[in-house]
């Protein structure tokens, strides 16, 4: 099975019929194909925008549960400790050269250390991503 590197972004437009596009309705649609694979801050964040969504009144409380069991239905494994243990300062100096935040860095080190695509709705993120060498999942779905 294919995989991707998936972010926090590109999962939280699944969520939302207002953020969803051609191209996040294609990388959803590859997972029936492929496996995402995400750093361990991939499970918080994405509880944070439920969360966050929920408080905000753009979700009930059912629609997140729903969101929330839909999501761990998904082949997204969260990538082990043990292979990708970056050391801080690799976060730190990849999140100042990049221009992104340490979190959006724990993406790009994931995508660049495993050799995947990068799947993300973030265009700091996607802006770095190009700018690092590491293929970008719309730009595979565009070919």
């Amino acid at each position: 099975m294919s995989r991707f590197v998936l972010d926090a972004s590109l999962a939280a437009a699944w969520l939302f019929e207002d953020e969803q596009t051609a191209a996040t309705e294609a990388a959803l649609d590859l997972l029936t194909t492929h496996e995402a694979v995400v750093p361990p801050l991939w499970e918080y964040e994405i509880a944070n925008v439920i969360v966050g969504a929920q408080r905000r009144g753009r979700m009930s409380a059912a629609q997140a549960i729903r969101a929330s069991e839909t999501l761990v239905r998904l082949p997204i494994r969260v990538a082990h400790a043990e292979f990708v243990q970056p050391v801080i300062s690799s976060l730190v100096g990849l999140a100042w050269h990049r221009g992104l935040t340490a979190c959006d860095a724990a993406y790009l080190w994931l995508a660049e250390r495993t050799g995947l695509a990068l799947g993300t709705c973030d265009r700091a993120l996607a802006d770095a991503a190009r700018a690092s060498g590491v293929p970008l999942l719309v730009d595979q779905l565009q070919a």
